[in-house]
């Protein structure tokens, strides 16, 4: 997983304003459902359409079940639930629906899972200021063209810049 170093400025605090750096993750374009299809078939006998319609009814039987507020076990990938963001009251009487603010899906990935998360590579790919411009001041590397350049914009999706 490639990472980049991203310049930022602390809005909060006692370090407002000032520069500071961080590592963030260098998001690339999303895997689709269809091209997860496409490796379900090329790994077995089932057909596209076979794969397509077992992911829908499995999603089906999911969305079901979280609807019906089970925690849902999902096997090698971990367990979806459902979730709510509640205020709390003064008196019992107070507490009703009313004081629900969000609803939402819980995802908990299985222990191999995670245990495989922690063993993914990593690599710095290059520093990035927080408006999106290469920052050569820590390397001494220009990493100019001829005409002088100097900048370079971040990699595909490196859209976790701070601005």
């Amino acid at each position: 997983m490639d990472m980049q170093v991203v310049k930022t400025k602390a809005g909060v605090g006692p370090k407002k304003g000032q520069v500071q750096y961080t590592v963030k993750r260098v998001s690339y374009a999303s895997v689709t459902s269809e091209a997860i299809l496409d490796e379900i078939k090329s790994a077995s006998t089932f057909s596209p359409a076979d794969a397509k319609s077992m992911l829908g009814n499995f999603l089906e039987v999911v969305k079901e079940d979280l609807l019906g507020g089970h925690i849902v076990d999902l096997g090698p990938l971990g367990s979806i639930m459902p979730k709510i963001s509640v205020k709390s009251v003064d008196t019992k009487k107070e507490c009703d629906l009313s004081t629900i603010k969000s609803i939402g899906i819980q995802y908990s990935p299985a222990p191999d899972l995670s245990a495989e998360a922690k063993k993914i590579s990593m690599e710095v790919i290059d520093i990035y200021d927080y408006d999106g411009e290469y920052d050569d001041e820590e390397e001494g590397d220009d990493n100019g063209d001829d005409n002088g350049g100097g900048t370079t914009p971040p990699p595909s999706g490196g859209g976790d810049l701070v601005g």
